[in-house]
């Protein structure tokens, strides 16, 4: 058992009310965006656990209404800057779910769509599938070790027609000295297997590399400081 002295007691106790006031101002917390926010439906066309959890737990928007994107993410990437090509991946989700929205009642929806990408040395990597081709990245990485994590976001107001779009890029420095046991470890693991790139930033996979420039959201899925200004934008 522990024994705690009256000074320990009083610090402890000061911490926990500091907490606690801490937890109150972020669940109370609600900007003007939030109050217009009310008179919308807000559509996220994306399944993503990732995308679902920036909105409502860092972005604090809590009327967020699922609506899975059907659009074949098939756009040839032939002559196509790969900035251009996120831009029109993510701009056909949020068309095709606002085509799905159109047959509904509700008209005064706001559509959020995303697409990430990973990029190395110009080239787009996809999720590796195989942990032979997650290896074969992983090998790619050495020797171009600056990757861009790349998302592309549009808002759609389907009440007045209008398409706001950021596009964010966040820089990743492959750690070239990281040792082979380790590469080796997190292959077996499987967890970058169904991911682009091959890695799971916010998870293990950090691991793997030496330095991060940019909007650490963005890696994971929303850039939530460029999505909460287009919604300013968009209403």
């Amino acid at each position: 058992m522990i024994n705690w002295s009256s000074q320990q007691c009083i610090l402890m106790h000061r911490v926990r009310l500091r907490i606690s006031s801490h937890i109150r101002t972020i669940n109370m917390f609600g900007s003007k965006l939030h109050e217009e926010l009310q008179e919308y439906e807000l559509v996220l066309a994306s399944t993503s656990p990732r995308r679902i959890e920036i909105l409502e737990t860092i972005l604090k928007l809590t009327n967020v209404k699922i609506v899975p994107s059907f659009f074949e993410e098939n756009i040839s990437k032939h002559g196509l800057h790969y900035i251009e090509y996120v831009q029109q991946t993510s701009l056909g989700k949020a068309r095709a779910v606002e085509r799905q929205l159109e047959t509904s009642s509700s008209h005064n929806s706001l559509i959020i769509s995303a697409d990430t990408i990973v990029v190395c040395n110009g080239t787009i990597y996809e999720k590796p599938g195989t942990k032979e081709r997650q290896r074969q990245m992983f090998e790619e990485y050495r020797k171009y070790p600056m990757l861009e994590v790349v998302t592309a976001v549009n808002v759609v107001n389907c009440a007045s027609g209008t398409l706001h779009s950021h596009t964010e890029t966040t820089k990743l420095y492959f750690d070239i000295e990281c040792p082979s046991h380790l590469i080796d470890a997190y292959v077996e693991c499987g967890e970058g297997l169904q991911v682009a790139g091959g890695f799971q930033y916010q998870s293990i996979g950090n691991l793997l590399f030496s330095k991060m420039e940019g909007d650490y959201f963005n890696i994971v899925g929303l850039p939530a400081k460029g999505c909460f200004t287009l919604l300013e934008k968009s209403i």
